[in-house]
């Protein structure tokens, strides 16, 4: 009778931004991203959505202090600290990259 191995944990960041957003009664990207370019931070609604739903690998510093000021919060209002399974969690990334290469 084979042992099942634990779990290998790691944290993650799990998004809370459209949280924060309908908090703040913003419900659209739209209206997210012209508050942002009201404090001189022009960024396209594809990439501000991307970023608010974790689909981009690279956290643009000028995005995440635009989005602390014209959401009047802090870091930990925008994310969320969560333990995951690291295989499992990995497994699911690289599932998603072949879709969207096939995509």
């Amino acid at each position: 009778m084979s042992k099942k191995k634990a779990p290998v944990l790691r944290k993650a960041l799990k998004s809370r931004i459209r949280v924060v957003m309908a908090e703040r009664g913003i419900h659209t990207i739209t209206e997210l991203s012209r508050r942002l370019k009201a404090i001189h931070l022009d960024v396209s609604k594809y990439q501000l959505g991307r970023f608010i739903d974790s689909h981009t690998p690279l956290w643009n510093p000028w995005i995440i202090a635009g989005l602390l000021t014209v959401l009047d919060c802090e870091l930990t209002d925008l994310w969320e600290v969560t333990l995951v399974d690291a295989t499992a969690d990995e497994k699911k990334r690289q599932e998603e990259k072949t879709r969207r290469r096939e995509g």
